[in-house]
């Protein structure tokens, strides 16, 4: 819900009408399009709409939030399958710090099948305990480190466009700040950024380069850093 400005010369462009059937939120990435004689800014979907800048305004119903390497540790029995693994023979169930999970944010690394509506995390029958709680050398456990973006229950909306119907953009150069970037693809220092179809940062390649990583998300900062060519 937020962008910062990091280090950056130069002003916002703030002249350009908002395409009006679109929502969005500070730190994503606009483009523009010609809506009937109009020439009106919306989001960028890295390609057919091609990145300009990045959006200083908000205009939304509901917000959002990343999460980013969020531990879930879900007690189990294993047993041993002679090939000096522990296997879970039933499915366990865990939960996650925040229901309402966006649909195709959510990453993690093992095989976990998630309720997005209710924020809990199921690892099936058949998985390999991978941690031991108390030291035994014996696995007793599930740990599970997990990314997503979850729906802000209880914000209300905002619309900072309202009267003047215009948009605020940075194009210069510079370096920013945002929790407005893609959770299920990870992000290490130096990596080449790029929009995705939901207008938000993206290590995955799609259009153009837009940036590069100066600081990437972890789990004691959920904003990604970034130069903004």
């Amino acid at each position: 819900m937020a962008l910062r400005l990091i280090m950056v010369s130069g002003l916002p462009y703030g002249l350009v009408q908002v395409d009006p059937t679109i929502q969005f939120q500070a730190g994503q990435i606009c483009g523009f399009k010609q809506l009937g004689a109009d020439i009106v800014a919306t989001l960028s979907n890295g390609k057919d709409v091609p990145p300009f800048g990045i959006i200083d305004d908000t205009k939304d119903v509901a917000f959002s939030a990343p999460v980013i390497e969020e531990i879930v540790v879900i007690p189990a029995i294993g047993f041993p399958d002679g090939y000096g693994h522990y296997v879970s023979t039933i499915d366990v169930m865990g939960f996650l710090k925040h229901p309402n999970v966006i649909v195709g944010t959510f990453q993690s690394d093992i095989t976990v099948w998630l309720n997005r509506v209710n924020g809990t995390i199921t690892v099936p029958a058949g998985s390999y305990l991978n941690n031991d709680r108390n030291g035994d050398g014996v696995p007793d456990s599930f740990k599970v480190t997990n990314s997503y973006t979850y729906e802000v229950m209880g914000a209300f909306g905002e619309d900072t466009t309202t009267g003047s119907g215009q948009m605020t953009i940075w194009f210069t150069r510079g370096i920013y700040a945002t929790d407005q970037f893609e959770t299920a693809v990870d992000y290490k220092l130096n990596d080449i950024l790029y929009c995705s179809e939901n207008g938000k940062l993206t290590s995955v390649v799609n259009g153009p380069a837009i940036g590069m990583v100066t600081a990437p998300p972890s789990a004691l900062m959920m904003d990604i850093e970034y130069l903004f060519f």
